[in-house]
């Protein structure tokens, strides 16, 4: 049997909207249309793959061409493939059409659970569609807003925090995107890139605690406002001196353990990360394999028990 002759169109979002197309082997052409108008273009039935990384650009993009496959399967090239935007590891790269089309080939070497190419799926519509509808709605937490971080597959380990914020939860969601993204090849189970990106540093908790976020005080280039909102997605203004003794409330005994508020703040705040990273990545794993085992992560027992319940009543629809 001849096998199909793949015509694939690799697609890139700009700052302003304007999506770009091409193959990667000659300069990216502008088609002057944003996402919606883009993905009705009689055009792309011609080609049997589209092909886009996964940049808070491409957002819409992820969006109309979804809902485009919903309404009209036949007008849009059945594989649409996302892979990871860390191929492009500096900004003028990842504003620069020509190089994003081009660096796409990289990613050819990746499996899906270290940023390589997946199809696209209902998991990649709520990653992309909370970031959309947060730019939508200005960064406010509307109910479409709550209702689709509901749905996010990190949503057990955030809702499990009993001090969580929902409204900055859904924002530090979608900022990340997707855990994959954030993978080292070469050792595909750390996680130091995650918390470089969100800035985990002493230096940032010691200012975040003193108030100097937006006081032009704390260092410039060290991401102070990614870790402020790790920061609020779990604490939500509480008092930090407040002594807390139910399981659900590791995250607050992480703070006290440590020799300084500002370590303690870093040691909670990593805590928070891996464990919303780690239900992440479990709950959009390939059916049969597990990647989270509560035992494993918490230190005591009776709080992996009442995870595990907490995740029963979530599945039950109780909360």
């Amino acid at each position: 049997m001849a096998r199909t002759k793949i015509r694939e169109l690799k697609l890139f979002a700009d700052t302003n909207g304007v999506i770009w197309f091409g193959d990667g082997t000659k300069k990216a052409s502008a088609s002057n249309l944003r996402s919606r108008e883009f993905v009705h273009q009689e055009w792309l039935r011609d080609f049997t793959r589209i092909r886009l990384l996964g940049f808070p650009e491409s957002a819409s993009l992820v969006c109309e061409l979804l809902s485009r496959r919903a309404s009209a399967p036949d007008r849009v090239p059945g594989s649409i493939q996302i892979g990871t935007p860390a191929v492009c590891p500096n900004l003028a790269s990842r504003e620069n059409p020509d190089i994003v089309l081009r660096q796409m080939a990289v990613i050819q070497t990746l499996p899906p659970s270290l940023g390589g190419w997946h199809e696209i799926t209902m998991q990649d519509a709520i990653h992309y569609g909370l970031r959309q509808e947060l730019v939508t709605a200005e960064d406010e937490c509307t109910d479409t807003v709550s209702k689709i971080l509901r749905m996010h597959p990190a949503w057990p380990a955030v809702s499990f925090v009993p001090t969580h914020s929902a409204a900055d939860a859904a924002r530090l969601l979608s900022l990340l995107l997707d855990p994959r993204w954030y993978a080292d090849p070469k050792h595909p189970d750390r996680i130091a890139r995650m918390y470089s990106y969100l800035g985990l540093l002493e230096k940032n908790m010691d200012d975040i605690s003193s108030g100097r976020v937006d006081s032009g005080e704390a260092k410039k280039g060290m991401h102070i406002g990614r870790a402020n909102s790790v920061f609020k997605a779990w604490a939500c203004g509480t008092d930090l001196s407040a002594t807390a003794s139910s399981p659900e409330s590791f995250l607050w005994r992480a703070v006290q353990s440590g020799k300084t508020s500002s370590k303690g703040m870093l040691k909670a705040c990593k805590m928070f990360v891996s464990l919303v990273r780690n239900v992440w990545l479990d709950n959009i794993a390939l059916p049969g394999r597990t990647l989270f085992v509560p035992e494993y992560f918490f230190r005591l027992p009776e709080e992996a028990e009442a995870y595990r319940y907490h995740v029963k009543r979530i599945k039950a629809g109780r909360t």
